[in-house]
């Protein structure tokens, strides 16, 4: 492990050293860059005609679907853009206009022309991620200090013909240690693990642009508390499927029919797990708010169904957990407001019992002045609906199925189910490299007859559900977030949890935590 972190630093000293002085300090520039690429010495007869059958079409950077622009870099479900050309999700990433520095070497693993003329181009990508962490009480008890070690290997090709097809596929590989914890999970230590096959026919069609992607695939249309690919552990959540998108002017279309997936320990042997359903659709539309400088903002608001299903234990009963979720989702910006909301009802069975929960997230934060600092203040309120897990009666513990649960605490120890977040938000940009931002939060639960959840999974506090009270607790969290350079990033984020008299009445304790991640990427 420790050499792994050796080889991290000697590449990421290496990636400084590619570019000289005054090519790391240029602008991107808005013209189509010089790409050195590699020229294939065998001309391809066919390709001519592949010219003919597959054009590609001029793009703006950064917005790879022309006059739905609309939809890029939010709006269509695809996941947080990070900047300078780079998604969290590597497959959305189309180098063609994308301005990147002259002299990085990185450059010559883009856009790799397969067939003259470039009509059939390969992209490789990949992405290195290091973490070390420290708490003194883990799971809120006196068990004595412990700390993790975490490497993510993520090695990402996308061929493209033309603007009709895309091939995308994606491995990992995960490693785990560090001390005073007993089973590591297969989500943190796995030799490799297909993270992404899938194949996408796209295109221009019935006046809008259409999508049809089968394989397997990441899945982020919705809000982060419900939809996302958990983005801590080393090994990303899977989707095995069929997903099917539209866009159009106004409004736009995405439907879904996917399976989860089952991870084992060893290499490449992870089956779609069938037990695991995902089934919906998301109608969505924008609407134009103003501007802030010369920056146009939006708003984009999705009406969203999700069939959702997986075998899974809720207090001392084991079964079927299928549900119906119905809601709405608003965000984006109204000048300086930057606005993240949503509502959802839940309805179905457990158990061969009735579901009938609910959740409000909602996030508002302002821009105070477009001064290079940025600074801005914000409010959360959350709110997620519980009770029921150990009667015999209707359930309303909300199922967040797989939201980022970091939005609540850096380590999973509070989540949305049973429970309301309440409290102001910061951040500044001291240099256009470095942000930092802090939050603090009370927390209560909805029905004191119920626990008090953490983990991914909604794990019950176990005692929690026979204190009768509602404190919970509070949470005071910092982060750092620095930019080292376009291939190197280093994050910090601190979290201290005081524990409330629920908590403290079952035999748990306060606990601080701290991790450190430095991300290499190309």
């Amino acid at each position: 492990m420790y050499v792994n972190r050796l080889v991290l630093a000697g590449v990421a000293g290496a990636v400084a050293g590619l570019s000289t002085p005054a090519a790391a300090s240029a602008p991107d520039s808005d013209a189509p860059p010089r790409i050195a690429t590699p020229q294939i010495v065998t001309p391809d007869p066919r390709g001519a005609n592949l010219a003919v059958l597959f054009p590609a079409s001029p793009r703006k950077p950064d917005s790879p679907k022309g006059e739905y622009d609309i939809y890029w870099p939010r709006g269509g479900g695809w996941g947080p853009y990070q900047g300078g050309g780079y998604w969290m999700s590597r497959y959305m990433e189309d180098w063609r206009n994308v301005p990147r520095h002259k002299g990085d070497i990185f450059n010559i693993l883009k856009e790799i022309p397969l067939t003259r003329g470039g009509v059939v181009r390969l992209s490789l990508n990949g992405t290195m991620r290091n973490w070390i962490d420290y708490q003194n009480n883990p799971g809120l008890k006196s068990t004595g200090y412990q700390t993790t070690v975490l490497q993510r290997t993520i090695a990402g090709a996308r061929v493209d013909l033309g603007d009709l097809f895309t091939a995308y596929a994606e491995v990992a590989n995960g490693l785990a240690s560090g001390h005073n914890f007993n089973k590591i999970p297969t989500n943190q230590q796995k030799d490799a693990t297909i993270l992404q096959a899938f194949g996408e026919v796209h295109g221009k069609a019935l006046k809008g642009y259409l999508g049809l992607r089968v394989g397997r695939q990441d899945f982020w249309d919705g809000p982060l508390q419900l939809a996302t690919v958990r983005e801590n552990p080393n090994i990303r959540q899977m989707w095995n499927g069929v997903r099917a998108f539209g866009l159009w002017k106004d409004v736009r279309v995405d439907v879904f029919h996917l399976y989860g997936t089952t991870l084992n320990d060893g290499a490449f042997n992870d089956p779609v797990n069938h037990a695991e359903r995902l089934d919906g659709a998301v109608l969505g539309t924008h609407i134009d708010t103003g501007h802030v400088g010369k920056v146009k903002t939006t708003l984009f608001l999705d009406g969203i169904y999700y069939h959702y299903g997986l075998n899974r234990s809720w207090g001392q009963t084991s079964g079927r957990d299928d549900r119906d979720i119905y809601g709405a989702y608003l965000h984006g910006d109204i000048g300086r407001m930057a606005l993240d909301w949503s509502a959802f009802r839940q309805t179905g069975s457990f158990a061969g019992r009735a579901v009938s929960a609910y959740a409000v997230f909602t996030k508002a934060s302002y821009l105070l002045a477009t001064s290079p600092l940025q600074p801005r203040i914000g409010f959360r309120a959350d709110v997620a609906s519980g009770g029921g897990a150990y009667g015999k009666g209707t359930l309303h513990d909300f199922n967040f199925m797989h939201g980022i649960t970091i939005l609540t605490t850096s380590n999973n120890y509070l989540v949305y189910t049973n429970a309301v977040f309440v409290g102001p938000q910061a951040s500044i940009q001291p240099t256009p490299r470095l942000n930092l931002s802090t939050e603090y939060s009370h927390v209560w639960r909805m029905d004191d007859h119920d626990a008090v959840y953490n983990g991914g999974t909604s794990l019950a506090y176990a005692g929690t559900q026979n204190v009768r009270g509602s404190t919970v607790g509070d949470i005071w969290r910092a982060k750092m977030d620095l930019k080292l350079n376009r291939h190197l990033n280093w994050q910090v984020n601190f979290d201290r949890i005081f524990a409330g008299s629920v908590l403290t009445r079952a035999g748990f304790r306060n606990e601080s935590y701290i991790n450190s991640i430095v991300t290499f990427k190309f």
